[in-house]
């Protein structure tokens, strides 16, 4: 059986239908049984229909995207990093 904390790193991929049946299986099993883990994916469900709702604002054609900062891309660096597993 899964540990809450692999559940909580496949909680996107298993809410994006992203993970082979036997994992998502593996995730669901998890989440019958985990009170604490339920809850997370279900906040995690929570925030990204909330995103969906939101509405991006259309981008000038002309504009020049701006570059990141070196703490952007220092943030992105540390992102990538924690979701390999």
């Amino acid at each position: 059986m899964l540990s809450c904390k692999e559940v909580s790193h496949l909680a996107s991929d298993y809410l994006n239908r992203d993970l082979p049946l036997r994992r998502r299986l593996a995730v669901r099993l998890h989440l019958l049984m985990c009170d604490g883990c339920t809850r997370y994916v279900a906040q995690m469900r929570a925030a990204i229909a909330l995103l969906k709702t939101m509405a991006a604002p259309s981008p000038d054609p002309g504009a020049v995207p701006p570059a990141a900062s070196p703490d952007q891309e220092h943030a992105r660096a540390l992102f990538r990093s924690a979701r390999k597993p």
